[in-house]
């Protein structure tokens, strides 16, 4: 009896270590992932991804698509304020690489992206996101629609507000960077050889279509009527990614080719979770008195943009005191191991324990030219006020506390005129990019419905690379 209770005991201790080595395994394995997916995304993008040397914006005709012209629109992948025929003006005539500087400055990649689920009329599963050709819901570029919705939101005109415009139809001037099956992970192979359509094609209405993610009428791979094999292949795959991209600077004489890009790699519990879509109709907005949601699930997630509590005088961290050497003096000898951010209930869903969240604007300096009216500039307290910080959420004491590690840098704002704002940063000046969790359902109870958000964070890894874009012409 002695030896059966020992024997009882270490099946137990056993049995009890079995749980803990299986979430290990897959926790390894998901960082093995995770790491081996950003390394593979950092590389297509720096391969394939250019600028360009002009810009154009779409063709005034609300009813004649974007890419059906005599003459090619040869529309960049990325934002670049930076080109002097596209009717901008120039903040410093004295540097011509310094043209224009945005307020917003860095934005999610633009790449294609699969409808995972629809509640949307005329919007079905495996068809494409954005469709130039489509219906109006897919002509829009959402984050840049989301960007025009906090400009115009909090009183900002100018040149910035005409980027973005969903007004200048079939809205913002971007291309999709990448297709679709490019942002899945491990990389899927196709089934038939993509055709010199993949990328320049004409279209079944005889129109010339420079860009196209699905071959077009090709009924066996992935093709505009319908979800073929690739499309297949992709929405099986749990580990998807998407990108964010910053001009690393805007000062006079710096290289208007370098840019960082951020890649954020997630993960879906199953096939059957995929990533709610924002209305950009609620872009920056706090609360959310519209609903929020689209009514699309995507493959791989779209970043929200999001600000914190507006109304909560503490919504951002106070800033510290500087040193002579102009470093932050915390007071007590040593830096604080946690920042505390404050959002609404609303926005509680989007925070788990484990995301991240990427301030979307850096204004780096209190001289910058005021081209948006009497606002004050904004950037990160901390030894090098141009980086871009990212901040991880460590805590969720409750619905409205967003606690995250300390990363160096904290919210500080420049008042009109140059000096330190003594009091707390308006949190409306510091919109964020956040990249949604999952979810596998939508309330349909609710109208209009919302998504069911899962409260783990998705995210696998997070990985930045400094890279010098090529320009063609």
């Amino acid at each position: 009896m002695v030896a059966l209770a020992i024997l009882g005991m270490g099946l137990l201790v056993i049995a009890a270590a079995l749980p803990a080595g299986a979430k290990y395994t897959k926790d390894s394995i998901d960082q093995v992932n995770g790491a081996a997916a950003a390394d593979y995304a950092l590389d297509l993008i720096e391969q394939n991804v250019s600028l360009r040397d002009r810009v154009y914006y779409p063709p005034a005709d609300p009813n004649k698509p974007i890419f059906a012209s005599a003459t090619p629109w040869h529309c960049p992948a990325l934002f670049q304020p930076r080109d002097p025929l596209s009717g901008r003006p120039a903040a410093d005539p004295a540097d011509p690489n310094r043209l224009y500087e945005p307020l917003m400055k860095v934005r999610p990649l633009f790449a294609q992206n699969i409808i995972a689920a629809s509640t949307v009329s005329g919007l079905t599963r495996g068809m494409e996101l954005f469709d130039p050709q489509g219906t109006p819901l897919q002509k829009e570029v959402l984050v840049e629609a989301a960007i025009w919705q906090w400009l115009t939101t909090f009183g900002i005109t100018g040149t910035d507000t005409k980027e973005h415009d969903p007004t200048q139809s079939p809205g913002p001037w971007l291309r999709p960077s990448l297709p679709s099956v490019s942002l899945v992970y491990p990389p899927i192979s196709a089934d038939t050889a993509f055709d010199p359509g993949f990328w320049y094609s004409t279209g079944s209405n005889g129109s010339t279509m420079l860009y196209n993610a699905r071959p077009v009428l090709q009924t066996v791979a992935v093709g505009v009527y319908g979800p073929g094999a690739e499309t297949a292949k992709a929405l099986d795959r749990r580990i998807v990614w998407t990108a964010l991209y910053r001009r690393v600077s805007y000062a006079a004489g710096s290289d208007p080719t370098l840019y960082e890009i951020i890649v954020v790699v997630s993960s879906r519990p199953t096939v059957g979770h995929r990533f709610p879509v924002q209305d950009p109709a609620t872009g920056g907005k706090p609360d959310w008195s519209i609903n929020p949601y689209y009514g699309i699930d995507s493959l791989a997630p779209v970043p929200w943009l999001v600000t914190f509590d507006n109304n909560d005088p503490n919504a951002l961290p106070r800033p510290y005191q500087w040193d002579g050497a102009g470093d932050p003096n915390f007071g007590t000898g040593s830096p604080p191991a946690t920042l505390t951010f404050r959002c609404t209930a609303d926005l509680d869903p989007l925070f788990p324990v484990g995301s991240i969240f990427i301030p979307a604007r850096n204004d780096d300096h209190p001289s910058l030219p005021k081209l948006f009216g009497a606002r004050a500039n904004v950037h990160f307290g901390g030894p090098a006020p141009t980086a871009l910080p990212i901040y991880e959420v460590s805590q969720r004491p409750d619905l409205t506390t967003v606690v995250v590690k300390y990363n160096g840098y904290y919210p500080q704002q420049w008042a009109v005129g140059g000096a330190i704002n003594p009091t707390t940063p308006a949190a409306a000046d510091w919109p964020v990019w956040v990249i949604p969790p999952v979810i596998e359902s939508v309330d349909a109870t609710t109208s209009p419905a919302k998504p069911i958000f899962n409260d783990r964070s998705p995210i696998l890894a997070v990985t930045r690379r400094y890279v010098k874009l090529r320009e063609v012409p």
